[in-house]
Formats: C-alpha cells, sequence, structure tokens
C-alpha cells in the first residue's frame, strides 16, 4: 500500500512549480489601493488611486496596468526605475519613467516623477 503522502499527481506538479516559482515584489509595500496621503481613503476619485499588486509590479493608476521594466538604482529605501503601462481601455501601452519612489513603510511611499513628488498612503486591497 502506497501511504497518501506520496500520492501526488503528476498533473498537479506544474502548478506547484509555477507557484514556488513567483517572483519576490521588488518594492517592499503592501499590495492594494493607494491614495495621496493628505486625502480621505473613502470616497477617494480613481484619478487620484494609484494601485501596486506585488511581483515585478510599478505603480499604476486607476485606468492601467504597470510592469518595472528596468530598475535603475536602488539607494536604502529608494528605488528608480523605468516602467511601462498598459491603458485597461484602448490596450496602448505608454512608457514612463525615471520614477523615484522611495518607501517610506510597509503602507506608505512617495512617488517622484518628472520633478513633482506626491506621497501616498495604503486604503486596502479595493477601492473604498
Amino acid at each position: 500500500m502506497v501511504p497518501k503522502l506520496l500520492l501526488l499527481s503528476v498533473a498537479s506538479l506544474p502548478a506547484f512549480a509555477a507557484t514556488a516559482a513567483a517572483a519576490p515584489d521588488l518594492i517592499p509595500i503592501r499590495q492594494g489601493i493607494y491614495v495621496p496621503a493628505a486625502a480621505a481613503c473613502k470616497g477617494a476619485s480613481r484619478a487620484t488611486m494609484v494601485n501596486y499588486w506585488g511581483g515585478d509590479s510599478s505603480i499604476g493608476n486607476g485606468m492601467a496596468t504597470c510592469t518595472i521594466r528596468k530598475m535603475i538604482a536602488r539607494k536604502g529605501n529608494s528605488y528608480t526605475f523605468t516602467d511601462i503601462c498598459t491603458d485597461i481601455i484602448s490596450g496602448d501601452k505608454i512608457e514612463g519613467g525615471p520614477i523615484t519612489l522611495t518607501v517610506l513603510g510597509p503602507a506608505a511611499f512617495r512617488m517622484e516623477t518628472g520633478g513633482e513628488a506626491t506621497a501616498y498612503k495604503y486604503c486596502g486591497p479595493t477601492p473604498q
């Protein structure tokens, strides 16, 4: 008799391998929705929201998904990178950067792009 622990089907191995090979987050912040630090989470406009979904994700807005294209530099808690975003309606690609993101903690960051900086705070995994 074969112990139940050894009855792992070959069909389940690819799914396990894909899970085990997931890329670590490139930016050490919580995954979810962020708004400018001075704004309230409840009722925040999609125009002011940004999101981060882990792995090689970049900071996207309410109308785009973004991926880090190239990590240029990392100094302490500051990350400088370029990204590429996909507009969720048109599918158009939008290149951005360089972006400098300074992690203020696991639920807050400051993002500088084009000479302008904005501090953001975490609001949760979904818009409120």
